[in-house]
């Protein structure tokens, strides 16, 4: 899932915006970012899991799967607000929560047509 990453980067590089000497330097709010990013990546897809073969819709799967971590999003959060600040932090937490759920829906379909 190299998409999180970029758009991580990019949602964070339009919060933002220039950086000035006062604000945090992209590379490091990513870095520092990472492992909580991966963290919440795994938690949903091992909660998407159980239920790829349901009949439940791919969306209700990932929405599912996505809600069942809600922990793993809140410490992503903060991590993003000691570097961001909060207005910030929630804007990219929201942006990375619609593609992971795009995403998330997008493996499910392809897993089900295997």
């Amino acid at each position: 899932m190299r998409a999180p990453v970029a758009a991580l980067f990019a949602i964070t590089a339009l919060t933002i915006g220039v950086a000035r000497a006062d604000e945090p330097d992209l590379a490091d709010v990513l870095q520092a970012a990472k492992p909580a990013r991966d963290a919440w990546e795994r938690c949903a897809a091992n909660a998407a899991r159980p239920s790829l073969r349901s009949e439940r819709p791919a969306e209700t799967v990932a929405q599912l799967a996505l809600d069942a971590c809600k922990d793993r999003e809140a410490a992503l959060r903060d991590v993003l607000r000691r570097e961001l600040g909060p207005d910030r932090a929630a804007l990219v937490t929201a942006e990375l929560r619609t593609i992971y759920r795009a995403n998330l829906v997008k493996a499910i379909e392809q897993l089900r047509r295997r």
